[in-house]
């Protein structure tokens, strides 16, 4: 085999190896979480006062281990919260590019070592794309004000 037929094979095993790691622990925590009653919608939402609801409905909120997923409803003690809503789209953003520059640095670590020197100019990029929690930093900035 040639240097560069190796070089491939190499990658390719490693990405493979790395992506086999990403998704084997997503899949673990996304079984954890599920096993033990978590929600995503639940997990996403505002507690609000109880003292503020009418008294029909200040109750106790349903158990979050009922397997009917399209029936669920959400507590009422709780709203749905646009802030977590944003600042959870961007995290899914930011660690799809992190996972994509990783992958970039594992590529150009065996094939064009010399364009590794430019990944420190995405600090930049990330930098600007971290606007995307504003939201969610300035509600909890102004739940602690109250």
């Amino acid at each position: 085999m040639d240097a560069e037929t190796v070089k491939l094979v190499y990658f390719i095993a490693v990405t493979g190896l790395v992506t086999l790691i990403l998704l084997t622990v997503l899949g673990a925590i996304r079984r954890t979480l599920g096993s033990q009653g978590w929600r995503i919608a639940e997990a996403m939402s505002e507690e609000l006062d109880p003292s503020a609801l009418p008294s029909a409905q200040a109750t106790t909120p349903p158990p979050a281990n009922s397997s009917d997923a399209a029936n669920y409803q959400l507590p009422a003690h709780l709203v749905p919260s646009s802030s977590r809503l944003i600042g959870m789209v961007g995290l899914i953003i930011m660690a799809a590019m992190y996972i994509g520059i990783g992958y970039f640095a594992l590529y150009a670590a065996f094939f064009q070592a010399e364009s590794l020197k430019y990944i420190g100019d995405l600090a930049q990029y990330f930098l600007v794309g971290s606007a995307l929690f504003a939201p969610y930093a300035f509600n909890q900035l102004s739940s602690i004000m109250k």
